[in-house]
């Protein structure tokens, strides 16, 4: 039993590694678009109201543990929103965003490390 499963698991890790590197015909299948903030920024404003987001900072580009079915280690970009709630005035939420085909393919709340951010005006409400 433990022999089967552990092959089930090394088979769908294979096969999601496999995937994470397939190549397209702009290159990596995985790589972080161009675009990449503006998709974040429609992302987070699905479900945050700009009108109550303080303060914003996003991570350069690092590798980070995107889960066994999302591909392992991904190319990834968080983005720390600090935002006024009715009960605070500074919660903080951290977005990781992973990128497929050029579009966002997970878009979590993490808990990770993600080093440094810079500010990230482009969420902010305009003055």
């Amino acid at each position: 039993m433990r022999t089967t499963l552990l092959a089930v698991v090394l088979a769908v890790s294979a096969a999601s590694s496999v995937n994470a590197q397939s190549t397209g015909s702009s290159g990596v299948a995985n790589a972080i678009p161009p675009n990449y903030r503006q998709l974040i920024v429609q992302k987070i404003l699905e479900s945050t109201d700009q009108r109550n987001i303080r303060r914003a900072r996003i991570s350069q580009p690092h590798e980070q543990w995107a889960g066994l079915f999302s591909g392992g280690n991904q190319p990834t970009i968080c983005v720390e929103v600090i935002r006024q709630t009715i009960l605070t005035s500074d919660a903080r939420d951290v977005w990781a965003f992973t990128f497929r085909d050029g579009r966002i393919a997970t878009a979590t709340y993490s808990n990770a490390d993600c080093g440094d951010y810079a500010p990230f005006s482009e969420l902010l409400k305009p003055k």
